[in-house]
């Protein structure tokens, strides 16, 4: 597989030289990091990008737990040159194994006690509001995971770094490390679960913590927005989009319909959300999903929405042809995973849910909204940071990187804010969390169609 992959790489051009000595070292069937690389086959008609997926190795005998199905990971990325999905990948991997790898080098550090005891000796804790997500009849639901926050339950903490003031932040363990087992047999109670968001990966840290922070924004403003009562922007084309425009044509078929993009406001946080609607032509199967896509430059957003929106609509049609669950109604209060509600919104009929929410929108042109900043990488996470200190928003901070992700010339960061909304589990929606307030309350209950 390793040599395949080389011989691939060696035949591609450009390829950029770090990518080609990132594959070489991760990619191995035996001992690589990465055991297993796959390359979507588009067919005829469809755009010309490549899309890559990844297998992840074994972490779940870091903590004695099962093996994780491959395809569990989501690991991947798309582009319209072979280096932007394969580095994307790579990045994935990396920051996806630290996810799982960092408690097995800290283990020390962490602290099992309940939020009373913590509370009495540390002023940096997350509010007792922010750790109670879910209404009585949600926590009611047969087959619901999680249970109601009890500030005398034990629970495990991580000491991080807050961004935003001078104490030591300390953070629950289960709600900022993918792959942390609640310690169920010890009283802990499971309150939600543990994503990637706010998680980067890259060879300069401070590119890191800067899309570590615009990923953290981006589910903020994607999770208000859905189960919010805010519209979204429409974006009309004018010359500001020009570039993205000739990509466009170049690269996705002429008589394709054209994607919409949308840009979904955040309340008090800078920079651009951009959800692109990407409709594939088939009426009969994923006729209309959503991809996602922040940067502080719009139609680097735009793009990136638009290369994510297209990977899923290929992935969206093979998971509602291939799915164990093909034929058979799927429960919508049991989507406690990221796939079951892809295929939900493949079928036609739960596909015009996300027409009906985007439906709800003003439009503007893309020389109308705010310009891009003059800013390098280091000013511009400065700036982030500054909002969230300007809005009371407490930001936390860890470094992921493991020592042999660190060899690899790689750093692997990680924020953390109580004080927003993360990408939630689609029937989990985090129905008591404060920060809805902002976005208008909760007014629309339908699963997320994001994965």
């Amino acid at each position: 597989m390793a040599e395949a992959a080389d011989h691939l790489i060696r035949r591609t051009t450009p390829f950029d030289a770090v990518t080609r000595s990132l594959s070489r070292r991760m990619l191995n069937p035996v001992c690589g990091l990465v055991p297993r690389l796959k390359f979507s086959v588009r067919t005829r008609g469809e755009p010309r990008i490549a899309i890559a997926g990844a297998e992840l190795t074994g972490v779940h005998l870091l903590y004695d737990g099962k093996p994780i199905p491959a395809e569990m990971h989501h690991l991947g990325g798309a582009g319209v040159l072979l280096d932007e999905p394969l580095i994307k990948t790579l990045g994935e991997s990396a920051e996806r194994y630290c996810h799982h790898s960092y408690l097995a080098h800290h283990s020390g550090q962490v602290r099992f006690a309940s939020y009373r005891e913590m509370s009495r000796g540390h002023a940096g804790l997350p509010a007792e509001r922010h750790l109670s997500f879910f209404s009585d009849e949600q926590l009611a639901r047969d087959g619901f995971l999680f249970r109601r926050f009890d500030a005398d339950a034990p629970m495990s903490w991580l000491p991080t770094c807050s961004l935003t003031g001078d104490d030591l932040f300390w953070a629950p363990a289960q709600l900022t490390m993918v792959g942390y087992r609640p310690r169920l047999g010890d009283g802990e109670v499971w309150l939600n679960a543990a994503v990637t968001t706010g998680t980067a990966t890259h060879s300069d840290p401070g590119k890191a913590l800067l899309s570590a922070i615009e990923e953290l924004i981006q589910l903020d403003s994607v999770m208000g927005h859905w189960y919010g009562g805010q519209p979204s922007v429409k974006i009309l084309a004018d010359a500001r989009l020009r570039p993205l425009h000739r990509l466009i044509g170049r690269y996705w078929p002429r008589d394709a319909v054209p994607p919409e993009f949308h840009l979904l406001p955040n309340p008090d946080l800078p920079g651009f959300t951009i959800a692109c609607l990407y409709r594939n032509g088939d009426a009969a199967c994923a006729p209309v999903v959503a991809g996602l896509g922040s940067d502080r430059r719009l139609t680097h957003a735009m793009y990136k929405a638009l290369l994510e929106a297209t990977a899923i609509a290929r992935y969206a049609i093979w998971k509602a042809t291939t799915s164990a669950t093909n034929g058979r109604a799927l429960d919508k209060d049991r989507f406690f995973d990221l796939e079951d509600n892809v295929v939900h919104y493949a079928d036609p009929v739960n596909a015009a849910i996300i027409d009906k929410r985007f439906a709800v929108h003003v439009e503007a042109m893309a020389s109308d909204l705010p310009p891009d900043p003059a800013t390098d990488t280091r000013s511009g996470a400065a700036h982030l940071v500054k909002a969230f200190a300007d809005t009371g928003k407490q930001l936390s901070y860890l470094d992921l990187t493991t020592p042999d992700i660190r060899r690899l010339g790689l750093t692997v960061c990680r924020v953390w804010s109580p004080d927003t909304l993360s990408l939630s589990l689609p029937s989990a929606a985090t129905l008591l969390h404060p920060r809805f307030a902002a976005y208008g309350g909760v007014t629309n209950l339908e699963p997320h169609p994001y994965p």
